[in-house]
């Protein structure tokens, strides 16, 4: 049984049409939105718009403001922490972590791009919160609230 050249180029040519079809789908499906599949702080912000994905975070940080934070420690047993983001000088930075959430799978070439989209399909894209902290504020804190458990060491 002999295969014809023209059949494998017809073939070929088919498999090449039908992934430059299904990447061009990505694309668009991804057009002014978050890359489908990408995870900001645990959060599925992929297919979101900017703002919708927005309004997640603030909607979530909103929250984790609220209920800031447990620290452990422990002296004569055990003792708990539980200040507040703005006490330890966190600040959420919305911006900065929207902007590199929505830079998967922009710019470049095209071909890299498309290669982003893909892995964020398949959830290679977990990406950090974006913080700035007051050092000045946090010193404070652990200064005004560690400093009767810091233990100076002994020869």
């Amino acid at each position: 049984m002999r295969v014809s050249y023209y059949k494998i180029f017809i073939v070929l040519i088919g498999l090449v049409l039908l992934l430059m079809t299904l990447g061009l789908g990505l694309e668009l499906a991804n057009a002014n939105r978050i890359a489908f599949g990408i995870k900001v702080g645990g959060l599925n912000l992929g297919g979101l718009k900017f703002e919708q994905a927005r309004a997640v975070l603030e909607k979530e940080s909103a929250q984790w403001k609220k209920e800031g934070l447990i620290i452990y420690g422990q002296k004569d047993g055990k003792q708990t922490w539980q200040p507040s983001l703005k006490e330890l000088g966190v600040d959420l930075e919305l911006n900065k972590t929207l902007k590199q959430a929505a830079q998967i799978g922009r710019g470049g070439n095209a071909f890299a791009a498309l290669k982003q989209q893909i892995e964020a399909l398949f959830g290679r894209f977990r990406l950090p919160l974006v913080f700035n902290i007051d050092q000045n504020r946090f010193n404070e804190f652990a200064n005004s609230q560690f400093s009767q458990i810091e233990v100076s060491t002994q020869n």
